[in-house]
């Protein structure tokens, strides 16, 4: 299979979503497959200037850089973690994860008002809530109709 970027020829990597090599180190990187280098800091700037002085309800959505599992990551791990800590303090032991009320940590929300401190156990009934979890048999919308 070839790239899935217009004038790219190159075949595709292995985890690439549908990219070659290069186009897949800049979307892991950069967040974006046609982006270069990005200016200088970017990520940390539009995290320090955006993402911790937002305060909004809405769903802030990291546009860099996903792990597998679709969290925002950048060079301090996972974002939402990062900001969890910095709106809340230290997780109370190292087994607390960063909760989202909203649901859509896999879609790499950040924002703050969204997080909190959860145990696994606690995530876990919040994701059965939100309809995230990936416990029993998963289906298609075609099959829910």
């Amino acid at each position: 299979m070839i790239c899935s970027i217009e004038s790219c020829s190159k075949p595709i990597h292995v985890k690439s979503r549908r990219f070659c090599n290069a186009h897949y180190q800049r979307w892991r990187v950069h967040g974006d497959p046609r982006s270069g280098a990005p200016l200088r800091g970017g990520v940390k700037r539009y995290f320090q200037d955006v993402v911790l002085s937002y305060e909004g309800n809405e769903c802030l959505i990291w546009p860099f850089a996903r792990n597998a599992k679709g969290y925002g990551i950048m060079r301090g791990g996972i974002v939402s973690r990062i900001v969890c800590e910095r709106a809340n303090g230290p997780p109370p032991t190292p087994e607390h994860q960063a909760a989202h009320s909203c649901g859509k940590g896999h879609e790499a929300c950040c924002t703050k008002r969204h997080l909190s401190w959860k145990t696994q156990t606690e995530n876990n009934a919040d994701k059965l809530i939100h309809g995230t979890s990936r416990r029993g048999r998963t289906f298609s919308q075609k099959e829910a109709s």
